[in-house]
């Protein structure tokens, strides 16, 4: 339980850094190395706070940095025409970024935990849609890499789908400032 404690908070560690990668446009190692060396570096408090995984936190940002060219083509071919990575929630786009990123450099963990576990991010910033969007983007991106994957069929594109049109269409294309970590 604690090591996947730790693990989740260095997936919800990353997010958080990408987030600020993307406000401030800093260098990701330079984020990457601030975090490690002040926000990650203190004791956790015996209670509440749960250690980080900072191997794991530091392989998903390196991750980024090598490849972000392409998880940004990845996450912008699941996406339906018209839409662009601009038009997502900053929040969503760094669950999703750090989500590929992960998935890109081919660990141990099966996709499906993978994507299980940034469901489960998303689910701290963001309501019931937000978390099947963001799955069915990161189980279209494992698939894309041919992945292992456990469990049943792809998730239907209509996840997505239903996702981008029911915003297309309520005139809110754009969330930014929703929720989210800085």
């Amino acid at each position: 339980k604690a090591m996947r404690s730790a693990l989740h908070a260095a997936r919800l560690a990353a997010v958080q850094a990408l987030y600020q990668i993307e406000q401030v446009k800093a260098s990701p190692e330079e984020v990457m190395n601030e975090f490690l060396e002040h926000r990650l570096a203190q004791a956790p408090d015996q209670e509440h706070d749960i250690l980080v995984d900072k191997v794991l936190f530091k392989r998903i940002i390196l991750s980024f940095a090598k490849h972000e060219d392409e998880i940004n083509k990845l996450i912008a071919g699941t996406l339906i025409e018209g839409w662009t990575l601009e038009r997502l929630a900053l929040v969503l786009l760094v669950i999703l970024q750090s989500g590929c990123a992960e998935l890109l450099f081919k660990r141990k963990t099966p996709a499906s935990v993978v994507i299980n576990e940034y469901v489960n991010v998303t689910k701290e910033f963001h309501g019931a849609k937000e978390p099947a969007f963001v799955n069915g983007v990161l189980d279209h991106i494992a698939r894309t890499l041919k992945l292992e994957m456990k469990g049943n069929g792809p998730t239907q594109p209509t996840e997505i789908e239903n996702y981008l049109k029911e915003y297309e269409t309520s005139g809110v294309p754009n969330w930014e400032g929703e929720g989210g970590a800085t």
